[in-house]
């Protein structure tokens, strides 16, 4: 199972600045696969939202 971008253990921070400064990424794409007892709209949501706050969406 997965958690959604910003809630789990991943610190993505570091992941965006490489993948922008390094390969030169302009657009970030969330897949949702199976959640921890979350429904998929939700999931996604939170997801975008969390995003957001970083800056990315």
């Amino acid at each position: 199972k997965f958690a959604q971008v910003g809630e789990g253990i991943t610190d993505f921070e570091p992941i965006f600045t490489a993948s922008e400064l390094v390969g030169g990424v302009e657009y970030y794409i969330v897949e949702q696969d199976s959640t921890y007892d979350t429904p998929p709209l939700e999931a996604i949501t939170t997801s975008f939202r969390n995003l957001q706050k970083m800056g990315k969406a």
